[in-house]
């Protein structure tokens, strides 16, 4: 995450962003801070990908008013078939 946001601010370019599991290994203070002050700076673009207990309810709340939409991937173990649903984990 700091190479990426280090080079978005040399760079000065808007370039889009995905990133996978961005708060999977930290601790709580590094998630708040990335959250809160890398999430809506990191770039016009910004795709997170993200397990349903990383982005728990409250960053959830933070990130919205700066969100476009959100989304689930929704896997049929029976069918062996993934099903792309609008809204996170819990909106249904």
């Amino acid at each position: 995450m700091s190479l990426l946001w280090g080079l978005a601010q040399t760079s000065q370019l808007k370039l889009p962003i995905i990133v996978d599991t961005p708060l999977s290994r930290l601790d709580s203070t590094h998630r708040d801070n990335i959250v809160n002050n890398y999430f809506p700076n990191a770039g016009e673009q910004v795709i997170i990908l993200s397990t349903d207990t990383e982005i728990d309810k409250d960053y959830y709340r933070a990130l919205k008013p700066r969100l476009s939409g959100a989304a689930s991937l929704e896997f049929d173990q029976r069918q062996e078939l993934t099903t792309f649903r609008e809204g996170y984990f819990w909106e249904k």
